[in-house]
């Protein structure tokens, strides 16, 4: 088993990063060693072994989910179509796009996986209920065990292991049988895997046999002592067993490849590599799973293998998921007598309405307060962002609203909901609004202003009627890219890049013809937040197309795709 301390990690924002979208283990052919590269959108990931270790397990489910789902959900009609899978013998995945490029996906690596190969295909409770590691104690039988009892001073017989002597039935001893379920348990750990009572029985009676408390197989600190060990013991084993059958060179090269195996993949494959070398498949895949089970958005329309049903009873499949009920299935253009279907990703509406605060306006940029401080009065300027005219004009010309009302009546001594403030404390407030997008509020008291802040919180949270509700259609493109090409002046040069765009504004086009409600496109990307909990971290950005680029939590979208 390799050290997660000793493998190189290749971030999306170094130089000499791989163009493209691999994610998994390699080659570097600029580090000269095996590296795990990461996704697209972990600039901030911070690089420790505890870090590398859980995300390298979490990606190794993410593949395994990602090949389960498709043998799961893909119907057979569909296998020669778009995203088709193929197994070959030497345990790749093969999927192809529309235009019949392959991506080859390795949803294992080998020296972990056979180690559930060999549990599964031994049997291996089975064999620990012939060997007896755990069977129950037969008092009746006791005397066969005195010689290995300890006499204590008050005349009672302590036995540590009722076992009994070393156990070789069927040419398989119990201890490289303890040995493979430690290190099985440990793995499955990691991969949470569910674990049989007798497993982890036997696990811990290793541990307790071998191990100090503080020792682990997958600890930063323990790891090499820990693999010291687990050698020393395979290795006594070998030498003390006289009769070996099929079963103990099963068992005994499963662990050896374990603690002695290393990644160096192209050994046995022409590959070279575990990972997928196109990930955006498995990112389109975490999004769209995530829609799936989210209860409050209601899919009208999908590009994807899996059972949408589940989400919208009235949706069919017709090249996509479509909800006719809803929208019209008008992605599609006729020239010459030949149509060119598009298949837009995602759409679907929140089945709550949208309500949003002033907190959540400044959180995702879309209200701007500038305060110009004189000693203890405030000048406040309100600065609407125009990116969100479409979304959010309504809200900003309620908050204007609000505190206009506030400002006048307690002006004429009249009290505004939990306000009551004396006239001379709004003697020379002014509110003006010149523009569009902006007013200010001028000569205002901090405590004033900050009474009025807090109760306009509190209004937004728990008066509806303070701002009008808004439905939207979300149309959603799942894309594989870096922020960090939005931020460039010129991203429209870039091809690819520009080709994106039109689809996505071809989709709303097609969208808008079937629909009047307001339309919100979007790209979402990837992001590494290890802090938050929520799946849409904010909206940085929208393009001068009317595109927004919605940052989604990486973290938190993998976790609902492997939990949910």
């Amino acid at each position: 088993m390799f050290n997660f301390n000793e493998l190189a990690i290749v971030q999306p924002n170094e130089p000499n990063c791989y163009r493209g979208s691999f994610v998994g283990i390699r080659k570097d052919k600029y580090l000269g060693k095996m590296a795990f590269t990461l996704p697209k959108g972990f600039e901030n990931f911070k690089v420790n072994y505890d870090n590398v270790k859980n995300l390298f397990f979490a990606m190794y489910r993410t593949f395994e989910k990602f090949r389960q789902n498709k043998e799961r959900y893909l119907d057979k009609d569909e296998q020669n179509k778009d995203n088709a899978q193929i197994e070959n013998n030497n345990g790749a995945y093969i999927f192809t796009d529309e235009d019949n490029n392959e991506t080859v996906l390795y949803s294992k690596i080998d020296l972990i996986d056979k180690i559930f190969q060999t549990y599964q295909e031994l049997e291996i409770e089975s064999l620990i209920q012939e060997l007896g590691l755990i069977e129950e104690v037969d008092y009746s039988k006791i005397e066969n065990y005195l010689d290995k009892g300890i006499f204590l001073s008050n005349h009672a017989i302590f036995i540590e292991n009722m076992v009994g002597y070393r156990n070789i039935v069927r040419g398989v001893p119990s201890e490289l049988i303890e040995l493979f379920c430690y290190i099985y348990k440990e793995l499955a750990s990691e991969l949470e895997k569910e674990l049989s009572e007798q497993i982890k029985e036997i696990s811990f009676n290793f541990s307790y046999k071998y191990l100090s408390p503080e020792q682990s197989l997958f600890s930063e600190h323990s790891f090499d002592s820990t693999i010291s060990i687990l050698k020393d013991c395979l290795d006594n084993i070998h030498k003390t067993t006289a009769y070996k059958n099929y079963q103990y060179w099963d068992i005994y090269e499963a662990v050896e490849h374990f603690l002695y195996g290393s990644l160096d993949f192209d050994r046995d494959s022409n590959q070279g590599f575990w990972g997928i070398n196109n990930f955006s498949y498995i990112w389109e895949d975490m999004c769209n799973y995530v829609v799936l089970k989210d209860k409050n958005k209601k899919v009208l329309g999908a590009d994807s293998y899996l059972p949408f049903k589940e989400n919208n009873p009235n949706l069919t499949k017709e090249r996509i998921w479509i909800d006719k009920n809803e929208i019209d299935n008008n992605f599609f253009f006729e020239m010459n007598g030949i149509s060119r279907h598009l298949r837009p990703d995602m759409i679907f509406v929140e089945n709550i309405p949208r309500v949003i605060g002033i907190e959540e306006m400044i959180r995702r940029g879309i209200v701007k307060i500038e305060q110009i401080k004189s000693g203890s009065i405030n000048n406040i300027l309100f600065l609407f962002n125009q990116e969100f005219e479409m979304e959010f004009m309504n809200e900003f010309d309620e908050l204007f609203k609000f505190f206009l009302l506030s400002i006048n009546k307690n002006k004429s001594f009249v009290k505004v909901g939990i306000l009551n403030f004396s006239q001379n404390r709004f003697r020379n407030v002014k509110i003006l609004r010149n523009e569009k997008y902006s007013f200010r509020i001028t000569n205002i008291n901090q405590s004033v202003f900050n009474d009025m802040y807090n109760h306009l919180i509190k209004e937004y949270k728990n008066n509806k009627n303070l701002i009008k509700e808004c439905e939207w259609v979300c149309l959603m493109d799942w894309k594989y890219y870096s922020i960090d090409v939005f931020n460039k002046i010129n991203y429209r040069n870039q091809d690819w890049l520009n080709k994106s765009i039109i689809k996505s504004l071809t989709y709303e086009f097609c969208l808008s013809q079937s629909t009047d409600r307001i339309i919100h496109n979007e790209f979402g990307i990837p992001c590494y937040d290890e802090n938050s909990d929520d799946i849409a971290l904010n909206y940085i950005k929208k393009l001068d197309c009317g595109i927004h680029i919605a940052r989604l939590n990486f973290l938190k979208i993998q976790e609902i795709y492997l939990n949910g």
